[in-house]
């Protein structure tokens, strides 16, 4: 899948909505969302897979993001700052998914399932298929995975993003690059799908 990272917002644009949002203006709320809002979905989607309640989490991203508006540096771009904000939000959603797990005595089978996008039967096993195998991942192994992997993000990218160093990013992707590997050699979904070249 080919992704484009750099957000189509002019410059000065960027910079008009900055200050708005600075000074609390209801104008530069309404177009923060509007602007933003399919790339924090974006974001969350990769990281998380189709879920039912993505709109909420998304939600979740502008809250946050309007609460600590004061920590937009001068120079950083509005979609970086977004982006670092879902990922943060994206691993608190994974630890509480998998202590929720944890403290249940549901088999994984009975767990609900997430909600499925419009595809074919095959693409939508493989989707399942890699979801599944990133719910066995540590958070910060599978979000950096679905970062590099699923969103195609450089691996410079993706340390702005986890706000860690770039080595951090290496071991981190490594690791869950050999996990990965691991359980797609027993899943014939996961083979194929690494057949075709996604990792």
């Amino acid at each position: 899948m080919t992704t484009t990272h750099v957000f189509p917002i002019p410059e000065s644009k960027e910079h008009a909505l900055v200050d708005g949002l600075r000074g609390k203006k209801s104008w530069a709320e309404r177009e923060l969302l509007v602007d933003y809002r399919p790339y924090a979905a974006r974001v969350l989607c990769r990281m998380l897979g189709p879920r039912s309640d993505l709109d909420d989490l998304v939600h979740d991203v502008f809250v946050r993001a309007l609460e600590c508006i004061e920590r937009l540096e001068p120079g950083q771009s509005i979609a970086g700052w977004l982006g670092a904000i879902a990922v943060f939000i994206a691993r608190e959603d994974i630890r509480r998914h998998k202590r929720r797990r944890w403290l249940s005595f549901f088999s994984f089978d009975a767990l609900p399932e997430r909600e499925s996008v419009e595809a074919s039967p095959e693409i939508s096993r493989a989707l399942s298929a890699v979801y599944e195998a990133l719910d066995t991942l540590e958070p910060d192994e599978r979000i950096v995975f679905s970062l590099r992997h699923l969103d195609e993000r450089k691996l410079e990218e993706i340390a702005d993003l986890v706000e860690c160093s770039l080595a951090t990013v290496k071991r981190r992707l490594a690791r869950a690059d050999t996990a990965f590997a691991e359980r797609a050699a027993n899943d014939l979904w996961l083979a194929d799908w690494l057949a075709e070249g996604h990792l």
